[in-house]
C-alpha cells in the first residue's frame, strides 16, 4: 500500500468521487430500515472495519496510538461522527444530487476555516470560487422550499463543515496519528443510534447493505489516509471526504 505515495492527488480525488457517488444510491435501496437503524448498523460495521485495521497495523501499540491521539483525536472523532449522522439524515430528506453537490463545498469551508484558525490567505481566485459555490448552494436550498426538502439540504451542509473542521485539526496537530479518531467517530455514531433507534432488527438485505456501504471502500480510505493524506498534510490542496 505504500505505492499510494506515488498516486497523484487528482487521481485520488477521482477515486474518492467514485466511491462517494454510489453511497446515496445504496441508502435509497434499503427496503424497510429506518434512518436510525441504517445509521446504527453502518456505524457498527464501520467501527469493526477500522478496529480490525488498527489491530492489524499497530498490534500491541494500538492502545498507545489512542493515548497519543489524546483530546484532539476525540474532538476529531466527534465532528466526524456528526458528519456520518448528517449524511444519512440528508439522504433520507433530500435528493442524492443535492447531498453530493453540497458535499463538494467542503473545500470552501476548509478555505474559510483555514483563514480563521490557521491564518492561511485566500487568493482572489479562491474567493471567487467560494462566492460561486455558495451562490449555487443558496439557489439549491431556495428551490427546495416548495419541495419539502429544505431541512435535508440544511443538514447536508453539516457534512462539509464537520469534515473541514476535521482537516483543520489534522493540520493543527500534524504529528498526531488521527486514524484512531475514525474508530472514535464510529463509537460516537453507534451511541447515537442506540440512544434513538426503536428496534435493532432489520431485514437480511438491509443488513447486507449496511455492511457493504461501510466496508466496501473503508479499507481504501483508511490506507489512503494513513499512507498518503497524513504524510502530505494536505499541502497539495486536494481534500477528500470520508462520509
Amino acid at each position: 500500500m505504500r505505492s499510494l505515495y506515488k498516486i497523484p492527488g487528482p487521481a485520488l480525488v477521482l477515486l474518492g468521487a467514485f466511491f462517494l457517488s454510489y453511497g446515496g444510491l445504496l441508502i435509497k435501496s434499503f427496503e424497510g430500515a429506518t434512518l436510525w437503524q441504517i445509521l446504527l448498523w453502518r456505524s457498527i460495521f464501520f467501527t469493526i472495519t477500522v478496529g480490525v485495521f488498527l489491530l492489524a497495523t499497530y498490534k500491541k501499540e494500538t492502545i498507545t496510538k489512542f493515548k497519543l491521539a489524546g483530546f484532539p483525536g476525540i474532538i476529531a472523532g466527534f465532528f466526524l461522527s456528526l458528519g456520518f449522522v448528517s449524511y444519512v439524515f440528508a439522504m433520507y430528506n433530500t435528493t442524492v444530487a443535492n447531498v453530493n453537490f453540497t458535499i463538494t463545498t467542503q473545500t470552501v469551508w476548509l478555505a474559510l476555516l483555514g483563514y480563521l484558525f490557521l491564518k492561511e490567505k485566500i487568493s482572489i481566485h479562491t474567493l471567487i470560487a467560494i462566492i460561486l459555490a455558495m451562490s449555487g448552494v443558496l439557489l439549491m436550498i431556495g428551490d427546495s422550499l416548495s419541495g419539502g426538502k429544505f431541512v435535508g439540504n440544511i443538514v447536508a451542509l453539516v457534512m462539509p463543515i464537520t469534515f473541514a473542521i476535521l482537516v483543520i485539526i489534522v493540520r493543527k496537530y500534524p504529528n498526531v496519528d488521527m486514524v484512531p479518531a475514525m474508530f472514535t467517530a464510529g463509537i460516537f455514531s453507534v451511541i447515537y443510534g442506540l440512544l434513538i433507534v426503536s428496534s435493532l432488527y432489520i431485514s437480511p438485505k438491509d443488513l447486507f447493505l449496511s455492511f457493504f456501504i461501510r466496508c466496501d471502500s473503508n479499507w481504501f480510505w483508511i490506507y489512503l489516509y494513513h499512507y498518503w493524506i497524513e504524510k502530505h498534510s494536505f499541502s497539495n490542496g486536494w481534500y477528500i471526504n470520508v462520509n
